[in-house]
C-alpha cells in the first residue's frame, strides 16, 4: 500500500530582517512626526525674528488693537474711580449722570486708544518692544545673556512705554481733573510673564528642542533609509511609509481645528477670546502650511509609485518602448555601472566617507556630544543610502 505524502506548506517565514524593517519604518515615521512638532516651535516660538515677523501686523488686526486698548485703559482707570471722580464735579441734582458719563469717557478713552495702537508710530514700539523681550528671554535660556543681567528677573517682559501717556493727551485738557492725584508717573503697560520660579525648566526645554531640532531628522531620514535598505519590497514599504506620513498630517491638520475651542476657552475674560483666536490662527499659520505640503507631497509620491506598480502600466507597449528607449540611453547604462560599482565597492566607499566625517568632527571648532551624535546619524544615512544605491540580489523586481 503506497502512502501518500503529505505535503506542507510552508507559511511566509517572520525573520530578524522582516523585524528591523518594521521597527525601523516605525522610528523613522516616529522621528519624523516629532521633527514636525519639534521644528515649528525652534523655528517660531524659539527664534526672536520668526517671532517679531509673527506678531508684528497684529496692533494692525481691529480684534487684537481692541484687546489691547481694553486691556491698556483698565491699566490707566485701576487706580481711579472714574464714577467717584465725575460725581464730584456734577451738581447734586445731576448726580445720576455720573454712571452714564462714565461709561462714555472709558469708552471714549478705549476708542482712542485702539486708534493709537492700529497707528504706525505704536506698530514701531511694538515690534522693538518685542524684539527686545524675546531676545533678552532666548538669550538667557541658552546662556548668551551678559553677565550684568544675571541678577535680573527672567521672563518675558513688553514693555509698551508711554502708551498711557500717548491716551491722556489724546483726551485732551479736559481730563486734567480725572488724573489728579494719581501720582507723577503713569502706570506701565507691560505683557509681563514671570519665568524665575520654573526658569531651569524653560531653559531645559530651549536646549532639549534645540537639540531635537537637528537630530530628529537625521533619525528619521537614518530609520526610514535603513528600513529601504533591508526590504526586499522596497516600493510597497515606501508606498506605506508616505501613506503613514500623509495620514499623520491630516491628524495633525485636524487636532490645529479640534485644540482652537480648548484655548479659546481657557481666556476668562470674553473681550479677549476674538483676539487669542486671531493670535492662535497666525502662530499656528506656518505649522499648518508645513502639514499641508508634507501631506501634499506624501499624497503625491505615494499615488505615483502606485500607478507605475500596476500592469496597466508595466505592461503598456507605449510605456515598455520608452523604457527600451531609456536603458539605451548613455545616463542610463552611467547609472546602471554607477550602481555596479557602488555594489562591489559598498565597504571602502563606507569607510571613505565615515572617515571623511569624522576628520571633519576632529577639526571643527567647538564640536560639542550633541555634534558626535548628529555625526553618528550622518554615518548611519551613508551606511543605508550605499546599500539602497546597490542593486538587489533578487532579479525579479520587488512588488
Amino acid at each position: 500500500m503506497v502512502k501518500k505524502l503529505s505535503i506542507h506548506r510552508r507559511g511566509p517565514s517572520f525573520g530578524w530582517a522582516k523585524l528591523a524593517v518594521i521597527t525601523l519604518a516605525v522610528l523613522g515615521l516616529v522621528f519624523f512626526s516629532g521633527f514636525m512638532i519639534v521644528h515649528w516651535t525652534q523655528r517660531q516660538l524659539l527664534t526672536t525674528d520668526n517671532w517679531v515677523e509673527l506678531v508684528a501686523p497684529l496692533p494692525k488686526n481691529e480684534q487684537v488693537s481692541s484687546a489691547v486698548a481694553v486691556y491698556s485703559v483698565d491699566k490707566l482707570f485701576e487706580t481711579i474711580n472714574v464714577e467717584q471722580k465725575v460725581g464730584e464735579v456734577l451738581p447734586p441734582q445731576a448726580a445720576f449722570l455720573a454712571p452714564p458719563l462714565s461709561e462714555r469717557i472709558r469708552t471714549r478713552t478705549t476708542n482712542l486708544a485702539q486708534d493709537l495702537i492700529q497707528s504706525d508710530q505704536f506698530q514701531s514700539i511694538w515690534i522693538t518692544a518685542n524684539r527686545t523681550a524675546h531676545q533678552k528671554l532666548m538669550n538667557a535660556a541658552r546662556d548668551e545673556a551678559p553677565k550684568e543681567e544675571g541678577s535680573q528677573r527672567t521672563g518675558f517682559q513688553l514693555k509698551l512705554e508711554n502708551l498711557l501717556t500717548a491716551v491722556k493727551e489724546k483726551l485732551g485738557s479736559s481730563s486734567a481733573g480725572l488724573f489728579a492725584n494719581t501720582g507723577e508717573r503713569d502706570p506701565a503697560v507691560s505683557v509681563d510673564v514671570d519665568l524665575k520660579t520654573k526658569f531651569e525648566t524653560f531653559k531645559k526645554f530651549v536646549s532639549v528642542t534645540d537639540f531635537l531640532n537637528g537630530t530628529l531628522l537625521l533619525a528619521s531620514a537614518a530609520c526610514l533609509v535603513g528600513a529601504l535598505a533591508l526590504s526586499n519590497h522596497r516600493r510597497r514599504l515606501f508606498m506605506a511609509i508616505m501613506a503613514a506620513i500623509a495620514i499623520v498630517s491630516l491628524l495633525q491638520l485636524i487636532g490645529i481645528k479640534a485644540l482652537r475651542p480648548a484655548v479659546l476657552n481657557q481666556i476668562e475674560n470674553v473681550a479677549y477670546q476674538p483676539a487669542t483666536g486671531v493670535v492662535y490662527d497666525e502662530l499656528l499659520a506656518t505649522f499648518q502650511r508645513g502639514a499641508t505640503t508634507v501631506f501634499a507631497v506624501s499624497t503625491l509620491l505615494f499615488v505615483l509609485f502606485f500607478v507605475l506598480g500596476r500592469p496597466i502600466v508595466s505592461k503598456n507597449k507605449s510605456v515598455r518602448k520608452w523604457l527600451k528607449v531609456l536603458r539605451a540611453t548613455r545616463f542610463w547604462q552611467a547609472v546602471c555601472s554607477a550602481r555596479n560599482l557602488i555594489s562591489r565597492n559598498r565597504w571602502p566607499i563606507f569607510g571613505v566617507t565615515s572617515f571623511l566625517v569624522m576628520v571633519f568632527m576632529a577639526f571643527i571648532p567647538d564640536f560639542d556630544w550633541q555634534g558626535l551624535v548628529r555625526a553618528l546619524l550622518v554615518i548611519l544615512i551613508i551606511l543605508g543610502l550605499v546599500n539602497l544605491l546597490s542593486p538587489q540580489r533578487s532579479a525579479a523586481y520587488p512588488r
